[in-house]
């Protein structure tokens, strides 16, 4: 098996795309994710993305290579990348996706790279978890 591989990257939403699209870009994103052989968690606030992607690293490479091209997204920001010894960090999803009630936490990720920003999207995926939010 490939050495597993994580990206970590932020994204704003196009003010042009429609809202509507998410919907498409969950649905694609897992089924390409499945025969690429990754994992990882979305967070959406309604205007910016926060990706994690986990797997072979060309696989990953490419796909956030196609990500950044799309038009859908702007302002895109890498925040972590690197080999990871550990099985996957969000295994149990093609694309994990949670979108928080109340003030955005992407904020915070602003200024964070490396394994910080990696750990703070974890606090926030175990927040959930801890307090009965659903993840989908």
């Amino acid at each position: 098996m490939a050495a597993y591989f994580e990206l970590m990257f932020t994204s704003d939403f196009c003010a042009d795309a429609e809202s509507a699209e998410i919907a498409q870009i969950i649905r694609v994103s897992r089924a390409k994710n499945v025969a690429a052989s990754l994992t990882g968690l979305l967070m959406f606030d309604g205007a910016r993305f926060c990706q994690h992607l986990e797997g072979p690293e060309a696989a990953v490479r490419a796909t956030v290579a196609r990500i950044a091209a799309d038009p859908r997204h702007s302002q895109f920001t890498q925040l972590h990348a690197g080999g990871n010894g550990r099985a996957g960090r969000f295994s149990a999803w093609q694309i994990g996706i949670l979108m928080p009630d109340g003030p955005s936490p992407l904020l915070a990720f602003g200024a964070m790279r490396g394994p910080a920003a990696v750990d703070h999207l974890l606090s926030l995926f175990r927040e959930r978890q801890k307090f009965g939010m659903h993840v989908v």
